[in-house]
Order: structure tokens, then C-alpha cells, then sequence
């Protein structure tokens, strides 16, 4: 299973990853159960 963090990190333009210093302290948005918020990856 992919964790949170692997998938908003294949979601984000790549050029964008230098700018979250500290991934699991990074205020994400998340829902009522605690997921971080995203759209599903669009993949190959």
C-alpha cells in the first residue's frame, strides 16, 4: 500500500518536491479520519 506522503508526492510537479523541507511536518490538509487531501494521481 502507498502511504500518504508517496502519493501527493507523485501528484506534485516534480520540480516543486525541494520546496517541503520536512515532509511529515508540512501542514497538509486533511480530512476527519486524519488522510492528507488529494486528487488521485493521473499516472502514465
Amino acid at each position: 500500500m502507498i502511504s500518504d506522503f508517496e502519493a501527493v508526492r507523485e501528484n506534485l510537479f516534480p520540480a516543486s518536491h525541494g520546496a517541503i523541507e520536512d515532509w511529515s511536518k508540512f501542514p497538509w490538509h486533511r480530512d476527519r479520519t486524519n488522510q492528507m487531501l488529494r486528487a488521485p494521481s493521473l499516472g502514465p
